[in-house]
């Protein structure tokens, strides 16, 4: 098979050479021309990987790699019916019980259907006579909610452990989470349903439910109206019971979703809100839970009306205003002046999530970031005009594809917010079109109207 592969790939090289996939200059040294061509294929992720000989020993029939990566794939297409169909028993014969008990439970009642299974790793082979095993098998999993949306899947990493063992049959023997584990991951996952959103839950909070979803279903309406907006429901809520379970660092409650960007335009999916429910019971403020809610619930509103490269100050300051988040308190006293005077809008322009650097207190920061961003908007709002500030919204909505295609950021550009570039150049333009001044200059008054307030 290696020899066949090989003696395919120099026919291949040949045909490309007479196609003129690769340019040749006669007068061109023709070392240089050897040289480039090797690096081109070098650089040539196909060729490459077709090269590799763990990949040609998995395309053999005959090999044992091949032999047990068709047999793994196999195993996990049975254990991705088992999580799909909520099967305990199929998950319990799949699944070796050597410690994994409790998750197989949890997948097993794992509100989630069309489970799917694809290798992107080629693992660690080890035979020992009968018996044979691939470890660390890289992959990734997709599912779609059960009673969510259709046309909606998401996506994690996990990592396999499956052997073979003396009878013939393969199991997995290890299942270990690539990243953050999914709700349906840390204890067995309840769900309701309400009119817009399909909630999942833990026993623990098995009584809070009614009011979580009355709540919720009441902060939907009453932002919907407020915004004069369409939403596309039915929406996941998870719900985490404790806090040592939440992954959303400083914050109570979050709402995500999945950008898909090109020239026909931007789209969101796979929208859903995420609750801190200890923290948000511990609050201490009347009425601040619900108005959290509202607060995620704007959000889910503004995704599909909002473009990725909106800055972070302008969406959560509106959602701040809409739902009535006041957070002016926080700019009171000359402690409160210090900090105001900490703020730099044009640095908040360029970050991804308000709060990224600390100031050595846990949270002091972001506090005082989402109270700026609030109070901004409420100035734009104060000073020229609601329908200011949506003109100045929609703007980033209609920008074409051709003012922005030369600055998309790649999949690698993960170090620093990745449309710093694209939202620093559209806030600068769409800042004086709408209101005449520049980041700076609106700065500057916002901090001025802040101070003034507080004289007063």
């Amino acid at each position: 098979m290696k020899a066949l592969g090989k003696l395919g790939l120099l026919s291949l090289l040949l045909l490309l050479l007479l196609s003129g996939f690769f340019t040749i200059n006669k007068e061109e040294n023709p070392r240089a021309v050897l040289a480039g061509i090797v690096h081109d294929l070098q650089e040539n992720e196909w060729i490459s990987s077709v090269f590799a000989e763990d990949k040609l020993d998995v395309l053999s029939e005959k090999s044992a790699r091949g032999e047990a990566h068709r047999q793994a794939q196999q195993t996990l297409d049975v254990w991705s019916k088992a999580v799909g169909s909520q099967n305990p028993q199929q998950m319990n014969n799949i699944m070796e019980s050597n410690g994994q008990e409790g998750m197989a439970r949890r997948l097993a009642m794992a509100p989630i259907s069309d489970v799917q299974v694809k290798l992107k790793g080629a693992g660690q082979l080890i035979q020992n006579g009968a018996e044979r095993s691939l470890n660390d098998l890289k992959t990734e999993v997709k599912y779609r909610y059960r009673d969510g949306k259709k046309d909606e899947w998401y996506k994690v990493e996990r990592s396999f452990d499956v052997r073979q063992t003396k009878q013939g049959t393969w199991k997995i023997t290890n299942y270990t989470q690539i990243g953050s584990p999914a709700l349906f991951e840390m204890g067995e996952t309840k769900t309701k349903k309400t009119e817009n959103f399909l909630f999942l839950y833990h026993d623990k909070n098995e009584d809070d439910m009614p009011v979580i979803m009355e709540e919720t279903e009441q902060a939907y309406e009453e932002m919907g109206k407020r915004l004069k907006l369409k939403g596309n429901p039915p929406y996941p809520v998870l719900v985490y019971p404790e806090e040592h379970l939440w992954q959303g660092g400083h914050t109570v409650a979050t709402a995500s979703g999945q950008y898909f960007l090109n020239a026909a335009g931007y789209k969101v999916t796979n929208q859903f809100i995420s609750l801190n429910f200890e923290a948000l019971q511990g609050s201490s403020q009347d009425g601040s839970v619900y108005t959290t809610v509202k607060h995620e619930i704007v959000h889910l509103y503004q995704f599909p009306q909002l473009p990725p490269y909106v800055p972070v100050w302008l969406m959560e300051g509106m959602a701040m205003y809409y739902s009535n988040d006041d957070m002016s308190y926080v700019f009171d006293g000359d402690f409160g002046q210090r900090r105001l005077r900490e703020i730099d809008l044009s640095r908040l322009t360029a970050s991804e999530r308000l709060g990224e650097n600390g100031f050595g207190v846990s949270g002091r920061k972001q506090q005082q970031e989402y109270a700026f961003s609030h109070d901004t908007v409420r100035y734009i709002v104060e000073r020229y005009g609601e329908d200011t500030l949506q003109k100045l919204v929609a703007s980033y909505s209609n920008t074409p594809w051709f003012a922005i295609k030369d600055d998309i950021p790649s999949e690698g550009e993960h170090a620093t917010y990745k449309w710093k570039k694209v939202t620093k150049r559209l806030t600068d333009n769409y800042l004086k079109k709408h209101l005449g001044i520049d980041e700076h200059e609106l700065e500057e008054r916002v901090k001025q109207w802040i101070a003034d307030k507080n004289t007063n």
